[in-house]
């Protein structure tokens, strides 16, 4: 029996949650993976694991949400310095309901299947 391989859908969420959030987002963005692999930088993590499903050559990612085993929901704020921690946690309950509000995946499981 062939196993079918891992599937991940990655949330399309608004800049808010992401780019919005960087203190240089021009920088992050246009570096290449090359160039943020080689930086040592605190909460980059989701920014390079975000940037490898968007380029991705291996096929792990979907368009179709049906298809997915997994949810990543990209939320740069560990990334960001010029938020404070209690903003951090409004917009991170505030990213919940927006993927519950996207379509049934988050509810199925109670989130248990998405990344954040």
């Amino acid at each position: 029996v062939a196993q079918r391989a891992l599937k991940i859908f990655v949330y399309p969420v608004p800049n808010k949650f992401t780019t919005d959030l960087l203190d240089e987002p021009d920088g992050i963005l246009r570096a290449t993976m090359q160039e943020l692999q080689k930086q040592k930088f605190d909460g980059g993590l989701e920014i390079l694991f975000h940037r490898f499903l968007l380029q991705d050559k291996t096929g792990v990612t979907t368009s179709d949400p049906e298809a997915a085993d997994l949810f990543f929901v990209p939320f740069y704020a560990s990334s960001s310095t010029k938020i404070k921690v209690l903003i951090k946690a409004k917009l991170y309950e505030e990213l919940k309901q927006w993927a519950k509000a996207f379509g049934p995946y988050w509810n199925r499981y109670g989130g248990h299947d998405h990344v954040l």
